[in-house]
């Protein structure tokens, strides 16, 4: 606050009347007060409010302003009035020398809320970053001053239409996001209704409220999740259709996706059908991944490129990646990557690697007090078969006896020792059986669960230590030739160098074995590799990601060799399709997403759609990032449901799904709840059951069909057989229904593994005797993906190594290639239960054979009201 003087009031009015009066001038936008050799300049348009105080003779004025406040002493009456009319004068001056600015801003602020088009985030960000780069910091400032102003005379016309506009402007400005949700809620409603009778007549049954909003909704990037029978193509057909009339886009600008030959084709026919009812000619561009990856290479090259006559033969596909595999292991300078490959993988069981140090119990040698016990541990070890033939109790000796088969040093395995107990001439004699022992030279070796500081694994037990020590001595008492090797040397990679080494010492001498006169296990094992090598090629290829950018992180020296093979693998691999010209289906994607992000293509879409985009992969998100980064506006509408990933073996990574806004930007949530399939018995069961993972996106399904009595049932049976029975005995109940009702059903009849199912010649046979009534078809749960039946019979609904869910995983080796792997226990399996379940349309049958019921099925039975929906 400044004042002239702080004297009192008294004196000021004495001196105003010597000295005279203030007086008033412009200066610009400011007011200039003088009087005697004092001066104040105030802003004129940051007034907010005049005050008049009288006094004595004369009183006070005090001008407040937002950020400032100046008050004058000594002033008339008159000089007061003359200030007001003064500062309404020149405020209304300033506030129309700057109306083409405002008139301006207020109509660029209008356009943006008024359009006819969803507001994304792209589009706010857009205008924001306009409208911040036209109008300044200070302008709005200014206008900001003029809203306060209350010297400014609203009753003006003009000056009150201003005045308005830019309460608008800021309001817009200081209330953003808020407005444009507010005006996005208010633009879905009226489209709702505008488009009403394109939603009604799009498709043969009117959309839902869902559908529609999903087709209204714009934002960059929607998400629309979905349940099992929801209508997910006819969202996509409504969406596009919706886009096409709205003229968002051309129609060549529109790109609609799916993953195979058939979903493609099927919506092409789906949106033909739509066109025509709408009378309209303009067909977007549909097509599966691997054709638009065709597509832009053409484009960019001139010609198509050749495809490798692999890419639609698994089998040949194997048989090209053996050869390459041959190669590599025959590369001396690989053998004992090759040992340890062979070791680890030739069983297939991730459980026995993690467990690698699963040594032999405490009690596995005559050092323990009975026979019982030693037989009791043996039959606790788990046993793995060697390329020599015999077994051995820990993956850790698995590899070392493979080596010694591979470099053609003899050995046995566990030779049984005679020793005297407790060193006594006349003692018992014992016996013990030290891991190996090498014939040619005489020479014993023990390979102890050791770690770096002599430790044992606590599991073993601190007497496993006492006993190394006891063996230790009697080798040195003896005088037998003897050396050791310990669980640490796995770890930092020493132990093969190391036994290498030793046996020189020893006077053995190893050498490569040739690989032509390989044993039969060997050969069994190689098959397996080669499997390994064909999924995990695919995995890496369908991430988008090759031999010069794959950043998978070894975890341990066995995992390291590993990769160092995998490596080698994928150079020859991609060193073979160069060679020969030659492009798979993966490097389509790669080589098509290299010509969209360096701009050698140039993509004409705008709007793209994908089908069942749980199913997407590393490598597909990159070539559609790649389209969209391309064009500002660019927008991806993708339909799925998370509910229903299953394909993670194949490269599909459910996290693009689930975590859309972390890959794509600004996302848009929206669901399909109502599902035109499975009663709804039915979807309450499968939904309670697959949303117990809390990572599964949330929603509550509602069915049409609103039965939920009797719509499940459990079969029991005894024998490995009894499955085919008991399906029998409900096929000829669900025949005789039928014809009292004279209507057909179809049947599935559904298990997690193919060799489970009838044989086609069984299936063919009901067909013909319950032709009158039932459509029978046989399929895995992954085969039935899409599929929907009246009836579903589920086999294999068992506990047990080929029960269901399989508790079979994945080889970590091969698991450092694959999309990360949900946390929550069979996550995927509990998903894939859940696409089997969602077959049905009136009822499901679980089959199980007596005494060993599935984990699944036992869950499944403690639903809410599970007396409501089990028959």
């Amino acid at each position: 606050m400044h004042e002239l003087s702080r004297t009192s009031s008294l004196l000021w009015n004495i001196l105003t009347l010597w000295f005279g009066r203030w007086s008033l001038r412009a200066s610009g936008d400011a007011i200039v007060l003088k009087w005697i050799f004092k001066s104040r300049q105030w802003d004129v348009v940051e007034t907010e409010e005049i005050q008049y105080q009288p006094g004595f003779l004369f009183g006070s004025v005090t001008l407040i302003g937002r950020s400032a406040v100046l008050k004058l002493v000594g002033v008339e009456k008159e000089t007061y009035d003359r200030l007001q009319v003064f500062l309404k004068e020149q405020s209304q001056r300033i506030l129309l020398n700057n109306k083409t600015r405002i008139n301006e801003c207020f109509e660029m602020s209008e356009g943006f809320l008024r359009s006819d088009f969803y507001i994304s985030a792209s589009k706010k960000d857009c205008f924001a970053r306009n409208w911040n780069q036209k109008f300044d910091e200070e302008f709005f400032v200014l206008l900001g001053k003029f809203d306060r102003n209350q010297s400014i005379d609203g009753s003006h016309f003009e000056v009150s239409s201003l005045l308005l506009k830019i309460k608008a402007v800021l309001s817009l400005k200081f209330h953003f996001e808020e407005l444009v949700r507010q005006r996005n809620e208010d633009f879905v409603k009226q489209e709702l209704d505008r488009h009403r009778k394109i939603f009604d007549s799009v498709e043969a049954r009117p959309l839902t409220e869902e559908q529609r909003l999903a087709a209204i909704y714009f934002q960059d990037v929607n998400i629309l999740i979905a349940s099992a029978g929801s209508g997910k193509t006819s969202s996509l057909v409504g969406k596009a259709i919706y886009a096409l009339k709205k003229k968002y886009f051309e129609p060549q600008e529109i790109l609609m996706l799916a993953f195979a030959s058939e979903a493609a084709e099927g919506l092409k026919n789906r949106f033909a059908e739509a066109l025509a009812k709408q009378n309209m000619r303009m067909t977007p561009d549909i097509r599966t991944f691997h054709s638009l990856g065709m597509l832009i290479i053409q484009t960019v090259e001139g010609a198509r490129p050749q495809l490798a006559p692999w890419a639609h033969k698994g089998d040949l596909f194997k048989t090209v990646l053996e050869d390459i595999v041959k190669e590599v292991c025959l590369d001396p300078a690989r053998d004992a990557e090759m040992t340890l490959l062979v070791s680890t993988l030739m069983f297939g069981n991730a459980t026995s690697y993690e467990q690698r140090v699963y040594y032999q119990d405490l009690f596995n040698d005559d050092l323990s007090d009975t026979m019982e016990m030693k037989n009791s541990a043996r039959e606790r070890t788990p046993s793995l078969r060697t390329l020599n033939g015999e077994q051995v109790r820990s993956l850790e000796e698995l590899i070392i006896a493979n080596w010694l088969y591979l470099h053609n040093i003899k050995y046995v395995y566990e030779k049984e020792t005679e020793i005297l107990r407790n060193g006594e001439e006349q003692g018992t004699r014992r016996h013990f059986n030290p891991d190996f022992y090498y014939p040619d030279v005489d020479v014993y070796h023990e390979h102890f669960a050791l770690d770096r500081n002599g430790e044992a694994p606590a599991f073993i037990g601190e007497k496993y230590v006492s006993i190394v020590e006891w063996k230790r001595k009697y080798f040195q008492e003896s005088q037998t030739r003897f050396f050791e090797t310990h669980s640490s040397m796995f770890l930092d990679g020493s132990v093969l160098p190391f036994l290498k080494a030793q046996l020189s010492t020893f006077g053995l001498n190893p050498e490569p074995k040739n690989l032509d006169s390989e044993s039969a296990e060997f050969a069994e094992a190689k098959d397996a590799l080669i499997g390994h090598f064909a999924t995990i090629i695919k995995q890496i290829r369908n991430q988008g990601k090759t031999s010069q950018n794959l950043d998978v992180k070894p975890f341990d020296f066995l995992s390291q060799a590993f990769h160092n093979l995998v490596l080698a693998v994928l150079k020859r691999y991609e060193h073979a399709l160069r060679k020969n010209n030659l492009i798979d289906f993966e490097e389509m994607l790669i080589r098509a997403s290299l010509y969209v992000e360096n701009r050698a293509y140039r993509s004409p879409y705008k709007f793209i759609c994908i089908d069942e985009f749980q199913d997407i992969s590393q490598g597909r998100r990159r070539l559609v990032k790649a389209l969209l980064d391309q064009h500002a506006e660019a927008s991806l509408f993708a339909v799925g449901d998370d509910w229903q990933g299953i394909y993670r073996f194949a490269g599909a990574d459910l996290d693009i799904f689930t975590r859309a806004e972390k890959y794509f930007g600004v996302t848009q949530e929206l669901f399909l709840t109502n599902t035109f399939r499975s009663n709804q018995g039915i979807a309450d069961a499968a939904s309670w059951f697959v949303q117990k993972n809390p990572l599964q996106k949330k929603k509550a399904v509602v069915a049409h069909d609103n039965r939920r009595k009797g719509v499940l049932d459990v079969l029991s049976y005894d024998s490995d057989y009894g499955a085919f029975p008991e399906i029998e005995k409900q096929l000829q109940v669900l025949a005789k229904e039928l014809t009292a009702k004279n209507e057909r059903a179809k049947v599935f009849i559904l298990s997690r593994y193919n060799y489970l199912l009838p044989h086609p010649s069984k299936i063919r046979e009901w067909n013909k005797v319950y032709s009158k009534n039932l459509e029978i078809l046989g399929t895995s749960f992954h085969g039935s993906k899409g599929l929907e039946a009246d009836y579903v019979f589920i086999l294999g609904m068992n506990s047990g190594p080929m029960g269901f869910p399989s508790i079979k995983n994945d080889h970590p080796f091969v698991q450092m290639y694959m999309p990360e792997a949900d946390v929550f226990p069979y996550a995927e399996e509990r998903r894939l239960f859940y696409v089997a379940l969602t077959r049905a349309k009136r009822k499901a049958f679980l089959l199980t054979r007596k005494g060993i019921p599935s984990l699944f099925l036992q869950e499944l039975l403690e639903i809410p009201n599970a007396n409501t929906y089990f028959s």
